[in-house]
């Protein structure tokens, strides 16, 4: 059996609660803000990229800046759900960490 280090952080305890197991609302929680930061990025590298290369022809910038706008608001919601998802779980489920935890190997 082998010391944990509860000072160096690892990806699986942002899905695991304190007794190691995979939590699902965390799991989904760490998936949807994952989705969301993409989504956001992507749409808003992709406006840039649309404004830059079209300014010399004419489209209705309006349409694409309203689509633009509700691809963002969706991504920001799904963000904040995310968010809530492991913050919930977090202060509700889970206890303090203790120095003398063990891994079962």
């Amino acid at each position: 059996m082998s010391k944990i280090d509860i000072h160096q952080f690892r990806w699986v305890e942002l899905v695991n609660d304190h007794k190691g197991r995979t939590s699902p609302s965390k799991f989904i929680g760490v998936i949807s803000c994952l989705i969301s930061l993409l989504t956001f990025t992507l749409a808003a590298v992709s406006i840039c990229v649309i404004l830059w290369f079209t300014t010399k022809t004419i489209i209705d910038y309006s349409s694409v800046s309203a689509a633009f706008q509700n691809i963002m608001m969706q991504s920001v919601a799904l963000f904040t759900l995310g968010s809530a998802l492991i913050a919930t779980n977090r202060l509700t489920k889970d206890k303090e960490v203790s120095e003398d935890l063990t891994l079962n190997n």
